[in-house]
């Protein structure tokens, strides 16, 4: 039995590992510009093709804070912050999320990996023993370095499987992972550590790991099927959002998106509101 818990532990840091190298071309720290000298983590997001264009996805209550004032994005590992210039589209929980469009894409400016559509599940896998991944910035690791003048914010790759939720919460959607957020895990190098607070971590994706047993998994075959949205330390879980709510919240933002652009081509016409939100229904059916 120890034999195979050992093992069992082992394969679980390979995971890990494999998924954190794999996952981390896609995610960036979203920060709040606080004044010219610093900025604040506020939250995790992601980068996906969503039809033609670059999006950012991240929560709604992340992105409600471009009220208090700028936010900015990482395109570059290891550079300079970026203004977010579009404004974000948003669903206010339950479900809790929010895009904002990426223009001019230049490989001078973005080094990042894109989240394409085969990447993106239709529906939530809830299995005894599947397990999930989830990678984010949580604002515990965070620090605004003076002498380089920019913030810090090292990422957290974490495994994990479901937790069970009253069936109230089931009905809207949301699952549960397990976050013993003071639980020693090892880490990769050897060493253990606590998870931290995982605040900053909202808006995170929730990956689907597959049969890892299998002599041909890699990290290309998990699947996105859920987002993050909230902590519960009482009960030691993180929440998110299924991405079957998921899917659907990014159609009808992207329509909305689709019948603005429409209006706005033919001269801002009123009486053509109808006919533009019939025109992006028909223009836009998934993701």
């Amino acid at each position: 039995m120890k034999k195979t818990t050992e093992y069992w532990q082992a394969h679980c840091l390979n995971i890990n590992k494999e998924m954190a190298d794999h996952v981390q071309r896609y995610i960036t720290p979203i920060s709040l510009e606080i004044d010219s000298d610093g900025g604040n983590l506020i939250g995790t997001g992601n980068y996906i093709r969503l039809g033609n264009a670059v999006y950012i996805l991240t929560n709604e209550h992340v992105a409600r804070a471009m009220s208090a004032g700028s936010l900015a994005h990482l395109p570059v590992p290891q550079e300079n912050f970026h203004r977010m210039v579009n404004p974000f589209m948003a669903l206010e929980y339950p479900n809790d999320i929010a895009l904002s469009r990426l223009d001019r894409l230049g490989h001078d400016v973005f080094s990042r990996a894109v989240i394409q559509k085969d990447q993106i599940a239709h529906e939530w896998v809830s299995a005894r023993e599947s397990l999930y991944f989830v990678m984010g910035f949580p604002g515990s690791k965070s620090y605004m370095s003076v002498m380089a003048n920019t913030l810090f914010t090292p990422a957290v790759p974490f495994l994990t499987q479901e937790a069970p939720l009253l069936p109230s919460d089931i009905s809207l959607g949301e699952f549960a992972l397990h976050y013993p957020e003071y639980e020693r895990l090892k880490k990769t190098n050897g060493r253990e550590e606590s998870l931290p607070n995982p605040s900053g971590m909202s808006g995170s994706l929730v990956w689907h790991i597959g049969n890892s047993l299998s002599r041909y998994w890699s990290p290309a075959d998990a699947r996105v099927v859920g987002l993050l949205y909230g902590w519960d330390p009482k009960h030691e879980i993180i929440r998110g959002i299924k991405i079957e709510s998921i899917r659907h919240s990014c159609i009808y933002l992207l329509r909305q998106e689709c019948a603005y652009f429409r209006w706005l081509d033919g001269g801002r016409r009123s009486c053509s509101l109808l006919f533009d939100w019939l025109y992006a229904e028909g223009s836009i059916a998934d993701i």
